[in-house]
């Protein structure tokens, strides 16, 4: 057999070029499907503002539990000064003062207490992607912010005692920090990255 014979006779489709047949011997990839260009990864991990939010109203507990601590240590200065000022307007009260002022300081702080304790629970559920907590911790964070601007404004110019000086000054700080955790939080929830990734189905 010629050396033409030989080479007509190999198989042809070979997956490379064959030497003598129009290439040099280098295999060439076989055809790949068409496939439809894919757009940029969307991500679907919690936007940072909800990750904040989140963070910030579980950390508002422990302000108001330092909180709650100055009012059971500072409670018998409280109540003594609270009864003089009532006793300066209305000299004949019909109820005891000191059992009075006891119980409302307990009750103010215990109500701020539990709502903490409630705004927190929903930013469990925040990181979970709960859109009824979502929009629950959106109102009372807004509304709590308010409350606590309102107080914190009625409060900052009353002079204080001696005696209450200190748990004063220590009282005004805290409640900034409240309300500067309380309010990147309500900013940060109506903000539209946290709006996009709560209403996505």
């Amino acid at each position: 057999m010629s050396y033409r014979d030989d080479r007509e006779s190999m198989p042809s489709g070979l997956p490379y070029d064959v030497p003598g047949r129009g290439g040099a011997g280098v295999p060439f990839p076989s055809p790949q499907p068409l496939t439809p260009q894919s757009g940029p990864p969307v991500s679907g991990g919690r936007p940072t503002a909800v990750t904040l939010a989140g963070l910030c109203l579980i950390a508002d507990i422990a302000v108001f539990v330092v909180s709650f601590a100055l009012v059971v240590i500072n409670q018998d200065a409280f109540v003594a000064e609270t009864q003089r000022q009532l006793q300066q307007l209305t000299p004949d009260l019909p109820f005891d003062i000191p059992t009075f002022v006891r119980v409302t300081l307990f009750g103010m702080a215990l109500v701020q207490l539990l709502i903490s304790v409630v705004i927190a629970v929903f930013a469990l559920l925040l990181m979970r992607r709960r859109r009824i907590p979502w929009i629950l911790a959106t109102i009372l964070s807004w509304l709590f912010l308010i409350g606590q601007v309102v107080a914190f404004l009625s409060t900052a110019g009353t002079p204080a005692p001696e005696d209450l000086q200190a748990a004063n000054a220590v009282g005004q700080v805290l409640t900034g920090m409240s309300i500067l955790m309380i309010g990147v939080a309500a900013v940060a929830l109506v903000l539209p990255s946290s709006a996009r990734w709560f209403l996505r189905r």
